[in-house]
């Protein structure tokens, strides 16, 4: 009966339905309602402004309609690549649909019989989720959460390109110094940026001057550097001078030097956009779209940065659509004697589902409030237990999407008493 009822409000809707599949360079169309009408059209245009342009045109003509109002266009937001429909449909005054990525491999497997990924075929299996019901309208982001978006996505680049940085830095080190023994945190740490700034991690250029001025060059970045430390620096290139037995420094020695500084640019341009975030939060939670109070350990400009990407929990009307939003539903496939594995889904945004499990990390710790959580799912964390670990810290992110969503629409502060028992035993405190 709700099927039939879904099915009669999408049809008797005064807009003509525009199925679309997204790709870089051209887009895969249907339009209509019904496979078999007359009215329906497939094919491909090109994925550029000005053809799209003047395809919703033709699209106004060919159907008769008062305007470009009343074309409804849906697709999949893959890959980023939705966005330039996005600003199309704003600026004709069309309006825009998403289906759920996690329902389109089994919707393309009852539409066609096998689920293989076809660009031409997806807008049929679009069609059959719009007709259940299944696509929600694309929400206007804003401009404040459109920029703490781009600002957190960039913060996410350059994050990963300072870990290439010091991945490479550390394959050049054992070329250019090759009897440099000290750990990660001294090479990167104040100490290390004095090294590197004075003499580039090169040896030949240590052992130019003697041990007095060496250890005097140090002291003027880092006065609290100690003496075994520049000691056994100074003994280290010495030694590394004398196995390669090389007059001149390692030619790879200047592009080390180009690497360590571009590391130490790429820092600062993390600790300036994480100032930035940082200063959206109270902005955020004036808007209501955090919740006043949070768990302990849970950063707020994280959770800015994960509200960004999925819009307010609020605008959820389940804790399960906010799940399937953010790919942490749970999937299992079973056929016969054969029972799979239960995963997440892995769908929606891969940075709101980063950013949370990085926020779990901590609540997991001996003294984080999920502890007990976490332990009930993998008892022993230290042994090898066939991704028990991954599933475990899946069901923490789980409960605390739940918790700041219940939190959120509350307005009550966060109770570990709460956290661990059914409702049956919890005894709320007492108050006055």
């Amino acid at each position: 009966m709700n099927r039939l009822l879904k099915l009669s409000q999408n049809e008797t809707t005064s807009k003509v339905p525009v199925f679309v599949d997204i790709s870089k360079d051209h887009l895969d169309y249907t339009i209509g309602l019904d496979a078999q009408s007359s009215r329906n059209e497939a094919g491909r245009i090109s994925y550029r402004l000005q053809d799209v342009s003047q395809w919703i045109e033709t699209l106004v003509s060919a159907h008769n309609l008062d305007g470009p109002g009343q074309l409804e266009f849906v697709c999949e937001p893959t890959g980023g690549l939705q966005h330039k429909l996005i600003l199309l449909c704003k600026k004709h005054g069309s309006s825009l649909r998403f289906v759920d990525s996690e329902r389109m491999y089994n919707a393309r497997m009852i539409t066609y019989g096998n689920a293989e990924k076809t660009d031409s075929k997806d807008p049929g299996a679009m069609r059959n989720l719009y007709l259940l019901g299944k696509s929600r309208s694309s929400e206007s982001v804003g401009v404040l959460r459109e920029t703490v978006r781009a600002l957190s996505r960039e913060y996410e680049d350059v994050s990963q390109q300072a870990i290439g940085c010091r991945n490479r830095i550390h394959q050049l080190i054992g070329y250019v110094f090759p009897d440099y023994c000290k750990p990660t945190g001294f090479t990167f740490s104040r100490s290390g940026q004095a090294l590197a700034k004075e003499f580039g991690f090169c040896p030949q250029r240590i052992v130019e001057v003697e041990y007095a001025d060496f250890r005097r060059r140090l002291q003027t970045h880092v006065k609290g550097i100690r003496h075994h430390t520049t000691e056994e620096l100074w003994q280290q290139a010495q030694r590394s001078v004398e196995l390669t037995d090389a007059e001149f420094a390692d030619p790879r020695s200047e592009y080390l030097d180009h690497l360590y500084k571009q590391w130490i640019g790429l820092e600062e341009r993390k600790k300036h956009l994480k100032t930035q975030l940082k200063a959206y939060g109270e902005l955020f939670t004036q808007q209501g779209w955090l919740p006043r109070h949070l768990p302990p350990s849970v950063s707020q400009w994280m959770l800015v940065r994960v509200v960004a990407e999925s819009g307010p929990f609020t605008n959820f009307d389940h804790i399960r659509q906010l799940w399937a939003f953010l790919g942490l539903k749970l999937a299992c496939r079973q056929s016969g004697t054969f029972k799979g594995k239960i995963k997440i889904t892995k769908k929606g945004s891969p940075l709101a589902r980063k950013l949370l499990y990085q926020i779990c990390l901590s609540l997991v710790k001996s003294n984080g409030c999920m502890y007990d959580i976490y332990r009930k799912q993998n008892p022993n964390p230290k042994q090898k237990n066939n991704g028990q670990g991954i599933r475990a810290i899946n069901v923490v992110m789980r409960k605390l999407v739940k918790v700041l969503l219940a939190m959120h629409r509350s307005g009550q502060e966060f109770d570990a008493q709460r956290l661990g028992c059914c409702q049956s035993q919890y005894r709320p405190k007492q108050t006055g």
